[in-house]
């Protein structure tokens, strides 16, 4: 997850992205550029995509104020509290809720927060990765201004459901 100052979270752990699930993407990250890992938290999923071949710059730095690596991958909170009664127990009982949810009437928050800053500190030919709410794909797509992001394009999972965008700063 990026976005947030690393000191924001009492519990880093529960806020990191596991190795599983860097497996599952790393065939879509480019392999020639640097990855800034922005949330430290306790430095293991930096540690995992150094693991999986990545160059990755992993450091306790804010994101909102420094211009460093040609990809961010995010995972911002993008579940609408009204869309809470549809997810699984196993996820509302072991994911934690600040990493999940937004509030229904500002949904893409964090999206717009990440996207301005990529506008100024993302790198020429630096990549943007983030998952999304399906329900809210066009509109995070959107969000991407063409003058700033050259190729903006959504992927979908393997139920066929958008799920991910793929932006190009140019």
């Amino acid at each position: 997850m990026t976005g947030f100052h690393p000191k924001a979270f009492i519990k880093h752990d529960d806020y990191m992205t596991p190795k599983y699930a860097w497996d599952w993407i790393k065939d879509f990250i480019p392999k020639d550029k640097v990855i800034w890992e922005a949330f430290y938290g306790d430095g293991e999923s930096g540690k995992n995509l150094s693991d999986l071949g990545f160059n990755v710059i992993h450091e306790e730095t804010d994101f909102f104020t420094n211009n460093l690596g040609d990809v961010i991958v995010s995972n911002p909170p993008y579940v609408r509290e009204s869309e809470k009664e549809m997810m699984s127990p196993n996820v509302l009982d072991h994911e934690p809720h600040l990493a999940l949810f937004v509030e229904n009437n500002n949904p893409l928050l964090f999206y717009k927060a990440i996207i301005d800053i990529c506008k100024i500190n993302l790198k020429k030919d630096g990549f943007i990765y983030f998952e999304i709410n399906e329900y809210l794909a066009e509109d995070t797509k959107s969000l991407f201004s063409l003058d700033a992001f050259g190729t903006v394009q959504l992927k979908t999972d393997i139920f066929s459901k958008n799920r991910m965008i793929r932006a190009k700063r140019c």
